[in-house]
């Protein structure tokens, strides 16, 4: 199992951050993190924009949903939602398929920096090669393999004001459901998590998560621009 884990994730991130970190990134750890969080970023494009687009129809459609519910109860009206979502192209469960991508990534990040990033070169591909000389302080200020309060507060914040933007786009009638409120209390949970996070992990891994929530904001608010047909086809 580690050896899977290794070979799936460990070494293929270890190995795109190093090609970044002397390809483009001038040799500095910093903005090879940000270069690398924006390539993941693009590469599960399609999996965030269908997740945005599904949270906005299930608003839209509220009122369709309200009725269902209130004429039938239980599992019956689960199965008639279900089937208004599936009707209207709607994925409820990319939400979750996003966050478990993105799970393993920050943790193989954590262990990319976790020892010194010149260790593991044992792991590089034959045409990957790590520069001779590697800037591990961001912008000058900010040690890549240690813990930075700076960042951490940031990461926090960054976290903060993506549940909000994501729960302000949730249907209203979601607040009382156990899943609406759940993600209404991971608004305030989940900043303080990643806080106490960020003060253990080393910088890069609260970097690449708050560039990662700044692209994620930015998607949404860019996607909330398309027009209604784009979210719910005319039927």
């Amino acid at each position: 199992m580690h050896a899977l884990w290794i070979h799936i994730f460990y070494q293929p991130l270890y190995n795109l951050l190093v090609f970044i970190l002397k390809t483009a990134a001038f040799h500095d750890v910093g903005i090879a993190v940000i270069l690398l969080t924006l390539i993941v970023k693009v590469a599960l494009l399609p999996i965030t924009r269908r997740s945005i687009i599904s949270q906005r129809a299930m608003r839209m459609l509220e009122p369709e949903t309200k009725k269902i519910k209130a004429e039938f109860k239980g599992l019956e009206a689960q199965k008639k939602i279900a089937e208004l979502h599936k009707r209207n192209g709607i994925s409820p469960a990319s939400s979750c398929i996003l966050a478990l991508i993105q799970f393993p990534i920050i943790i193989a990040l954590y262990f990319v920096f976790k020892d010194d990033i010149t260790t593991s070169v044992g792991m590089l591909y034959s045409f990957v090669h790590l520069p001779l000389d590697v800037h591990t302080k961001f912008l000058g200020l900010f040690e890549m393999a240690k813990p930075s309060v700076v960042l951490a507060v940031i990461a926090a914040v960054s976290t903060f004001f993506y549940f909000k933007i994501q729960n302000d786009a949730m249907p209203k009638s979601s607040s009382k459901d156990i899943a609406g409120m759940m993600q209404k209390q991971m608004q305030y949970m989940l900043p303080v998590i990643i806080f106490i996070a960020g003060l253990k992990f080393p910088a890069a891994v609260a970097l690449y998560y708050t560039i990662s929530n700044i692209v994620s904001v930015v998607q949404e608010l860019q996607i909330r621009k398309l027009p209604v047909t784009a979210i719910i086809p005319a039927k």
